[in-house]
């Protein structure tokens, strides 16, 4: 259903796990990409995906404040435009 214009949705956030299981895979796709044309993988980031995928399944509670900042980011950049601008 539609709901009209200016009428007020309750936005849940998503779960530390996850939020942990989306960063790892992201990070994942960055350390694989030069694999594509032939390059070596970026540690850096295969470790990120590791970390996030680890910290997910270990101790998501621990991914709660990155999760918060990602949370609160996306929903001020979905107001437009305006409203990710820095002050």
């Amino acid at each position: 259903m539609i709901e009209p214009p200016g009428k007020h949705q309750d936005i849940e956030m998503g779960s530390e796990r996850s939020f942990g299981r989306v960063f790892a895979i992201a990070f994942a796709i960055i350390g694989f990409w030069p694999l594509i044309r032939g390059g070596a993988p970026h540690l850096w980031a295969l470790l990120a995906a590791a970390a996030f995928l680890t910290l997910a399944y270990l101790r998501p509670a621990v991914l709660r404040p990155l999760n918060v900042i990602w949370f609160r980011l996306s929903w001020d950049c979905s107001m437009g435009p305006r409203s990710c601008r820095p002050a």
